[in-house]
């Protein structure tokens, strides 16, 4: 199997950086959805 040379380095720092994006979108997800169930109690208990 022949790829391009990259150092291993470079590699692990490119699936880190996505790493950081998937997570603080999940994160944003979250606190959306965490928002989402709190206004609907107000709602109900309105």
């Amino acid at each position: 199997q022949t790829s391009l040379p990259i150092s291993r380095e470079e590699n692990t720092q490119e699936c880190q950086v996505k790493d950081i994006t998937i997570y603080s979108i999940k994160d944003k997800i979250i606190d959306h959805a965490i928002e989402s169930t709190q206004v609907a109690e107000k709602i109900k208990k309105a």
